[in-house]
């Protein structure tokens, strides 16, 4: 991650007002979106005739680890 836009790390960025309560939400969006994520595969896992191999198609969207950010 670039050190400028670092939240934790910048002691400029935490003086902003507001930015932590973003932070906060994009943090929050991401967790969501990441739990929403794997209840899906576990459902889709429960499915006739599934196959693990499905999530290493090339044509596949490969989740960032920050989806939000």
């Amino acid at each position: 991650m670039d050190p400028a836009l670092d939240y934790q790390a910048s002691a400029e960025l935490r003086s902003i007002s507001g930015l932590a309560d973003l932070n906060q939400d994009r943090k929050d969006r991401g967790s969501t979106f990441d739990t929403k994520r794997k209840e899906m595969m576990a459902e889709l896992e429960k499915v006739d005739g599934y196959d693990a191999k499905i999530w290493y198609e090339p044509g596949l969207w490969v989740v960032p680890q920050d989806p939000c950010y």
